[in-house]
């Protein structure tokens, strides 16, 4: 039996290049300018990454282009030089045959060939980042015919079948009544578009300070929520990414959940590259994660979280009430010279807080644990029931300077509202129990890692104590990373299912 859909999903999740992008540049030793990397030899080459990352779950899959997809290739490394062609061309939508050779025609022409060319290696087709400002080589030079030029970009995508923008940085980034503009365009004009917006700020949370999600983050999150389709939490350092993004979601969904009127629609929340925390928030994910992060490999929690959207789509800011808990747990992480972009942060100890749990749509569970050395450092639990029934679960791991990242294994009781649905369960447990009134004892436990495609029966492996199925963490880990190629330390992901015997 397959507990998974074999269909790929409709969440609006992507895979973004600018990692790579960044990776490819590092390893030139300064040669190869980041913007360049991005081109059809990157792609769609002998040996292009489009046709050679997550086989498994490309249609799932937007194949986002990021910074420099719409840019000719810039002759050198020069600041100035670089600084002049991004004033001209950032967000021209036009595929220059510097680097798209194959791709001719009228703009839309050239968009339609590109994304033909990444739908036929199974992605479900292209994304484009899109910066906050009009292209100076292109511009249309009076201000009241701002909107018209963005109506042409407009057309010029839905005419390609293009339907997803990422709206990043740029001259009006912060400017909410411009990204209004840009989000009721795309409703006007090419309703199938969702438009992403983003509050743009720094990696972390207040890292002079307090180390939480600050006033003026929510205020400008919950401001786009008003009118955007997704709302991205924007960029984190992977070393404290969990507890800065786990702080964003509870800080934007609380202010949220007061003011429900200012949204007349249901925005999803993205949350990056988090992919555990999407899944088990009911969040959307930009993944930018890669083969040749410098960091251990976990492709395989990619897999895992996005197959889970088959079953549990991400769902509506309001669709479900939040719960955050009052115990704030800290990560902190020493940056050594040359170990990251913010130059502020080197030879720095940064900290970051966030609620150890956090539910949507359940009561918080309860956790406790059984290891001294944990007892005052349990891992982040986020947990939550969507809209079609299905529930979700993970642990989320620690990071300090003396540990490095580990995860915490304690005893998690979760009450849940039925028993009937698929449960997913990401990282790692002592003892993982579901507690409900009305069991039915008799019925078999099924447990598949989510990525395979064949449950097993655990039925005598799980325990039945009064009201609570109690699944050992041994079991869940033995199964849930299964299917991690050789060298890959992704985390578990099962997906759980009681039967009728």
């Amino acid at each position: 039996m397959n507990l998974i859909p074999t269909t790929p999903g409709p969440a609006p999740n992507y895979w973004c290049t600018w990692n790579l992008q960044e990776a490819l540049a590092n390893q030139s030793n300064g040669t190869e300018n980041i913007r360049n990397i991005l081109s059809e030899e990157f792609l769609l080459g002998e040996s292009g990454w489009a046709k050679n990352i997550f086989p498994q779950i490309r249609g799932d899959l937007y194949l986002l282009l990021d910074d420099g997809w719409d840019i000719p290739r810039i002759p050198d490394t020069t600041a100035a030089l670089n600084k002049q062609y991004l004033h001209e061309n950032l967000s021209s939508f036009v595929l220059d045959e510097s680097k798209w050779p194959s791709f001719t025609g009228t703009p839309a022409q050239r968009l339609a060939l590109l994304n033909t060319a990444i739908q036929s290696e199974g992605w479900k087709g292209i994304g484009v980042w899109v910066a906050a400002q009009e292209a100076s080589r292109y511009k249309l030079h009076h201000n009241w015919l701002q909107k018209k030029y963005w109506q042409q970009r407009v057309e010029w995508s839905h005419q390609a079948g293009i339907s997803y923008w990422k709206v990043d940085w740029g001259m009006k980034c912060l400017f909410k009544f411009f990204r209004r503009m840009l989000s009721n365009l795309g409703k006007r004009v090419a309703p199938a578009i969702l438009v992403e917006h983003a509050p743009v700020v720094g990696p972390f949370n207040q890292k002079e300070s307090t180390g939480r999600v600050s006033p003026r983050f929510i205020k400008r999150t919950t401001g786009f929520l008003a009118f955007g389709d997704v709302v991205r939490l924007y960029d984190v350092c992977f070393d404290l990414g969990k507890a800065t993004m786990i702080d964003r979601l509870c800080g934007t969904l609380l202010a949220l959940q007061q003011h429900p009127n200012q949204v007349a629609h249901q925005p999803l929340l993205h949350v990056e590259d988090e992919v555990y925390l999407a899944a088990a928030s009911g969040c959307t994910m930009g993944v930018m994660r890669h083969p040749l992060r410098p960091l251990p490999v976990k492709m395989e929690e990619v897999v895992r979280a996005v197959r889970w959207h088959r079953l549990a789509p991400p769902f509506g800011a309001l669709q479900q009430p939040i719960t955050c808990d009052t115990k704030i747990l800290f990560d902190s992480w020493f940056f050594p010279p040359g170990s990251f972009w913010d130059k502020s942060v080197i030879n720095k100890t940064i900290r970051q807080g966030a609620p150890a749990r956090l539910t949507r749509g359940l009561p918080l569970h309860s956790v406790s644990c059984t290891d001294p050395e944990n007892e005052n450092e349990p891992p982040f639990v986020v947990a939550s029931q969507n809209p079609n029934g299905t529930l979700s679960i993970a642990t989320l791991g620690r990071t300090n300077p003396e540990r490095g990242y580990f995860t915490p294994k304690v005893n998690i009781t979760l009450t849940i509202p039925r028993w009937d649905v698929s449960i997913g369960v990401f990282g790692e447990y002592n003892l993982l129990s579901f507690r409900h009134p009305s069991w039915d004892t008799t019925a078999r436990v099924l447990v598949q890692d989510i990525g395979s495609d064949e449950a097993e029966d655990v039925t005598k492996e799980v325990t039945w104590k009064d009201s609570e199925l109690q699944v050992p963490g041994d079991l869940l880990h033995r199964i849930g990373t299964s299917a991690n190629p050789e060298g890959d330390s992704s985390e578990p992901g099962i997906v759980l299912k009681i039967v009728p015997p």
